[in-house]
């Protein structure tokens, strides 16, 4: 997730400080990048789950006495 965020947030900076929007990489590099590296979180997610069957419960159930 990091490396996601931190791709977009450093292309958005570049566009703020005057780069130029029509680049192929601003346009498919980042997006393609960063989701990338959010399914890879999301398969390391699923892997290191003691019952990855249930991984659809973290998502979908929310726990109301968490602090997270």
């Amino acid at each position: 997730k990091g490396i996601s965020a931190g791709l977009v947030l450093a292309v958005v900076i570049a566009l703020l400080m005057g780069a130029s929007s029509s680049g192929a990489w601003i346009r498919w590099g980042t997006p393609l990048v960063a989701g990338l590296f959010l399914a890879l979180t999301g398969v390391l997610l699923v892997w290191d789950l003691k019952r990855p069957d249930r991984f659809h419960y973290l998502i979908t159930k929310g726990n109301p006495g968490s602090w997270l």
